[in-house]
């Protein structure tokens, strides 16, 4: 593709709903695309976009500068299946004082893309996802205190795969701990959502209470706030 141009499925304000911001007004930019197909994943209507999803690079950096939030987040999808664009997207926001907040798989790395956003949050796929390999690898060692690194856990089988990686990482930046979402596929009904809100807050308090039980340095613990708001809805 046109470096000039991206795909992009959505554009929209919430609040980030994961991890260390969580709760702060965001603009959210959700590129099209990714070749990871993790089990139960909730914005599986990035994978295969169309091609009226192609649009200017700097259309997506005009429509973020007119946003009244301090963050904006790239988000997918798969935001490094684009490094350049990716990189004149962030060069742009950080010369108009915006904070830059990336969320990525973990299966790509780009050390440009990283130096250049203000909160790198790459996931360490846990075998829940279907999609665990040792990727993390290639940007281990690079994490900045403003990092994050996200494990998504349902069973006692994801806290053994991301012990050791938790330990690798050393406190260096935190470790958001945060409920699979098995409930994704059900309608997003007022009484379905009651159901979901409950299966995500039980498995929030299992995972607390899994994690209080030793000392895991650095660590912040999460359901999905924008999940627990609105259901599994495009756009928020």
């Amino acid at each position: 593709m046109d470096t000039s141009k991206i795909s992009i499925v959505e554009k929209f304000i919430s609040i980030q709903g994961e991890g260390r911001n969580l709760g702060i007004p965001y603009g959210f930019v959700r590129v099209g695309g990714c070749p990871l197909r993790c089990f139960k994943c909730d914005s599986s209507y990035t994978f295969q976009p169309g091609l009226d999803s192609i649009v200017d690079v700097d259309d997506i950096v005009l429509w973020c500068l007119k946003q009244h939030v301090d963050w904006i987040s790239i988000t997918g999808g798969e935001p490094l299946i684009y490094p350049a664009q990716l990189k004149h997207i962030l060069n742009q926001l950080n010369l108009s004082g915006y904070k830059t907040h990336v969320e990525t798989s973990g299966r790509y790395y780009d050390r440009d893309c990283h130096r250049l956003s203000s909160l790198w949050s790459p996931d360490v796929k846990t075998p829940c996802t279907g999609e665990q390999d040792d990727r993390w690898k290639e940007w281990i060692d690079y994490l900045r205190p403003q990092d994050q690194v996200k494990f998504v856990i349902r069973d006692e089988s994801d806290f053994d795969y991301a012990e050791p990686i938790h330990e690798l990482i050393d406190g260096r930046c935190p470790s958001v701990f945060q409920p699979f979402n098995e409930l994704v596929d059900i309608e997003d009904r007022e009484e379905s959502l009651i159901v979901k809100r409950s299966g995500l807050i039980e498995r929030t308090k299992w995972i607390t209470e899994r994690l209080l039980k030793y000392k895991w340095k650095n660590v912040i613990i999460t359901p999905q706030l924008h999940v627990l708001l609105f259901g599994n809805k495009a756009g928020t």
